[in-house]
């Protein structure tokens, strides 16, 4: 048949050819959210089906920067096909660095791999909530004893499994004074769990109170009186003590205006 013979003859002289123009740019996003997008022009002449662009796991690519998938396929007329192919980080891709390609494929033509500069998913940072500061009463120290059965993390992508760990965490005010609603740094809480990895955790940052400690005094005695009809009494605090002091901390026993009744 002649005709079969000239569309042979055709597709000898005049192979499929795919024709990018331009390179993709990396890629940067963090955990949980795609990224933007980078751009290349696809052509494609010559073709006897339609030319489709395959992304890497972890990648998505698209004719319109709105609708993502793994593929998208450019659909040939006349033998040719051409259009702008947009590909970015998926939401789901693991915090790491990756560098890989986007496959074009069609009928009677090699592939075409179009490469990825190296892109990053960075960490997602978590916060914790629910962490308090047992009270104390002063003891010299800027230790604070945290409370952490009511911790819980903020900023999880649904469905990740990942836990806190408080069994090392530690508090510290900035000063030991006594005071109310005092800052208290921590430092100690991890995570752990399968996708642990692809986060970060601040710790947090809480309030406290320290008590003043009570002292008290020893070795005052009072002064034997005659009887004036009134109730004072004459105190001696020459062997006056104070004890319950912080070792290390100076305080001095004052008589002076003390009385007794």
């Amino acid at each position: 048949d002649w005709s079969s013979d000239v569309c042979s003859s055709d597709l000898i002289d005049n192979p499929a050819e795919i024709l990018p123009t331009g390179s993709f740019s990396n890629l940067t996003t963090t955990y949980g959210t795609a990224s933007a997008s980078t751009t290349l022009f696809v052509k494609a002449d010559h073709l006897s089906a339609d030319v489709v662009a395959t992304a890497p796991a972890g990648f998505e690519v698209s004719l319109d920067d709105v609708h993502y998938g793994t593929s998208v396929v450019f659909v040939q007329s006349g033998g040719n096909a051409s259009g702008t192919l947009y590909l970015r980080l998926a939401a789901t891709m693991a915090a790491g660095t990756y560098a890989s390609s986007v496959t074009l494929s069609t009928a009677n033509a090699a592939n075409v791999s179009l490469p990825i500069p190296t892109s990053t998913v960075l960490q997602k940072a978590l916060t914790i909530s629910g962490v308090t500061v047992v009270a104390k009463v002063y003891d010299g120290t800027t230790s604070a004893t945290l409370d952490s059965t009511g911790g819980a993390l903020v900023g999880l992508v649904g469905g990740d499994a990942v836990t806190l760990v408080a069994a090392s965490a530690t508090g510290t005010y900035a000063d030991p004074k006594v005071g109310a609603g005092k800052k208290v740094t921590t430092s100690g809480f991890t995570l752990t769990g399968a996708a642990a990895g692809n986060y970060s955790l601040t710790q947090p940052t809480v309030s406290g109170t320290i008590t003043a400690k009570a002292l008290s005094v020893a070795g005052v005695t009072v002064v034997p009186k005659t009887y004036d009809g009134t109730t004072s009494a004459t105190l001696s605090s020459a062997a006056a003590t104070v004890t319950g002091v912080v070792a290390g901390d100076i305080v001095t026993l004052s008589p002076v205006g003390a009385t007794g009744t």
